[in-house]
């Protein structure tokens, strides 16, 4: 039998050899586990168990590893660090802050404690920096650095900051996940440091059809004297089962060095699955400080979105189909809107294009139904006129068919307005809800005064005032006559101008 071979075990003077492209392997080579390096620039393990040394020198000579190198490590790119620097002045030390009040690099201009950055380029990295800030202020895409410096170059014609101004998409990645990621992720652990806080996640599935997971924190900040709302940290997930959410944000507190009994809730939107997300780390929580999370449901807004969809279900669905089918008859048909447009001149009409309502979103229709009123009278002389004299080809058309039916029938004002008044009624609240600042302290009230709204429509008023919010204030005995019903004032005079009743509507 021969003999068992013995694991090679990691050598911390693997570290401090200098590589074949001139990089110290400190700056990127550091133990991963039993068997396995990890390459930092590349995100990838090397495997030393077997061959040693040389598996680190093979992977060295990689041309993957050398452009990572090139892009990461030159000496052209940022370096963070706090305290005093290790290389001397002549090598480029600089301190620099976040701009003031006077030279409004980025949109916020909170002051920021002063950062150390190493180059031997010094002013091409301080430029680099500050561009790199702008971008994430702005919201601009990544992509929106390639090409910058010659764009710069063209009007800063011979600034010196240009000499060796270097940034493109992938360089700006590593500018802010290696460069500036760490120093805010410090300043936030440092300011977050024994207070209480509250941890809200969201599950969604992102433009590519992956799902990914983004967790934020809510606390009160020492250094800003108020409560803020800050990220955390996004997991790219395979499957959004209660155990894998849970387990993701267990690991973003704990990355963040946040004491879980410090926890007070987790804000979360409405699926079931996330009420199972609730409980298991309710559970770790118990274990920790023997107290549960406070527990005031899910998010209001989907509440209210879902509300109002319910009630499309029982009416105002078809107005929803209306506004659709109009927004696609015309979107990707410029031919279409510029006959369209003649319609609204002629008729004295303001040259909008209509709104797209998202159906997942049903609260969008309370727009999307305004600017079909707004241009009602367009849309009667487009289909009803104009296509039959000047287009008939789009009779045969089902789109079209549709569309004449429903501005056909006399009721279609009225359902329009009823629709976006109903809209209104929950878009007001959800607005409010819509902020930064806690609002938690006027929740019940806003809901009340919803609740009352709608139920003073449908139930007799004595009832309302007796019972107040409740359900047994729905019982059929409590409802108003179909005839009483209040559709709203709008609606009644669109109802009368239509010479139609509202029990007939």
């Amino acid at each position: 039998m021969a003999p068992k071979k013995t694991k090679v075990q990691f050598r911390p003077s693997w570290t401090l050899e200098t590589d074949t492209n001139g990089y110290p392997r400190s700056e990127w080579l550091r133990r991963h586990d039993e068997e396995n390096a990890f390459c930092k620039v590349c995100e990838t393990t090397i495997k030393f168990s077997v061959l040693g040394g040389q598996a680190i020198s093979h992977h060295a000579k990689t041309s993957k590893h050398a452009e990572k190198c090139r892009q990461v490590l030159d000496t052209s790119q940022l370096r963070l660090e706090r305290g005093r620097p290790t290389q001397p002045a002549s090598a480029g030390a600089s301190a620099v802050s976040s701009p003031s009040a006077s030279n409004s690099v980025l949109a916020d201009t909170t002051p920021l404690a002063p950062v150390l950055l190493y180059s031997v380029r010094r002013k091409s990295v301080s430029a680099e920096i500050f561009w790199a800030l702008k971008v994430v202020a702005s919201d601009y895409s990544a992509a929106s650095c390639d090409g910058v410096k010659n764009v710069f170059e063209a009007m800063f014609e011979g600034a010196s900051q240009l000499e060796n101004f270097s940034l493109n998409r992938t360089k700006f990645g590593y500018v802010l996940t290696d460069g500036l990621a760490p120093y805010f992720r410090d300043k936030l652990k440092a300011d977050l440091s024994g207070a209480y806080y509250s941890l809200y996640f969201d599950e969604t599935t992102n433009d590519g059809g992956s799902k990914e997971l983004r967790t934020g924190v809510q606390y009160w900040s020492k250094e800003e004297n108020r409560i803020v709302s800050s990220y955390l940290r996004t997991y790219f997930i395979g499957s959004a089962t209660g155990e894998v959410l849970s387990e993701k944000i267990l690991s973003a507190i704990d990355e963040h060095d946040l004491p879980l009994n410090k926890l007070l809730m987790l804000g979360r939107d409405g699926p079931a699955v996330n009420d199972k997300v609730q409980r298991l780390i309710n559970e770790k929580v118990k274990t920790v400080r023997q107290k549960s999370l406070l527990d005031i449901g899910s998010c209001n807004i989907h509440i209210a979105h879902n509300a109002f969809e319910a009630g499309l279900d029982a009416f105002g669905d078809s107005m929803a189909d209306f506004v659709t089918l109009v927004y696609n008859f015309f979107h990707g048909f410029p031919s279409r809107w510029e006959d369209f447009e003649k319609c609204q001149a002629e008729l004295g009409l303001k040259h909008q294009r209509f709104i797209k309502h998202v159906d997942s979103r049903w609260l969008t229709l309370g727009p999307a139904v305004d600017r079909t009123l707004e241009q009602l009278k367009a849309l009667d002389k487009y289909f009803l006129e104009f296509i039959p004299s000047k287009k008939p080809k789009f009779l045969v058309k089902v789109g079209y068919k549709k569309i004449k039916a429903y501005l056909t029938s006399p009721t279609i004002r009225a359902e329009l307005v009823f629709v976006r008044d109903s809209a209104q009624i929950f878009s007001q609240f959800t607005g409010f809800f819509q902020k930064k600042e806690p609002l938690i302290h006027v929740l019940h009230s806003v809901l009340r005064t919803v609740a009352l709204t709608l139920l003073n429509k449908v139930c007799e008023p004595k009832v309302v005032k007796k019972k107040g919010v409740c359900l047994s204030a729905l019982v059929r005995k409590n409802l108003l006559a179909v005839e009483k019903v209040d559709v709203g004032a709008n609606v009644e005079v669109e109802l009368q101008a239509a010479k139609v009743s509202s029990h007939y509507f």
